[in-house]
């Protein structure tokens, strides 16, 4: 049925209720979320773009996201993680779990991710000259 047991989704912080999950994304009105930091949620997202990638012969993935800064803003994580690494442990689970389809992936975060054998490239840059993108 597409979905996992044992949670997956993101608590508020008083533990009372789910959010989907959902963020705002550049390139549409909303975003699911994957709670990396919760084993079973992504051991579902990676089993699912295995069967893409054997089933349709994919040889590597490029990672977009990953990053804290679009989680939604009462993030529970797994409590393996402190809290005192939220949000930031989201982008290390995230980076892990991905680091899985092997060496020839690439990510846009690379919080703790050193010891991985993977490509870390930069958020995009515009071709302007300017302060607002890191250019001058």
């Amino acid at each position: 049925d597409g979905t996992f047991g044992g949670g997956g989704m993101f608590g508020d912080f008083e533990g009372t209720a789910y959010l989907p999950g959902s963020t705002l994304w550049w390139q549409g009105f909303a975003a699911g979320y994957v709670d990396f930091t919760n084993e079973l949620a992504s051991q579902w997202w990676r089993d699912r773009l295995e069967l893409l990638r054997s089933e349709v012969g994919i040889d590597s993935f490029k990672f977009d996201a990953g990053e804290s800064n679009w989680l939604p803003s009462s993030i529970i994580l797994d409590p393996k993680y402190p809290e005192s690494s939220w949000p930031a442990a989201f982008s290390t689970a995230y980076v892990s779990a991905v680091a899985q389809f092997g060496n020839m992936i690439e990510v846009r975060t690379g919080r703790k991710s050193q010891h991985l054998p993977i490509f870390v490239r930069m958020l995009d840059k515009f071709s302007s000259w300017g302060y607002e993108n890191g250019l001058k």
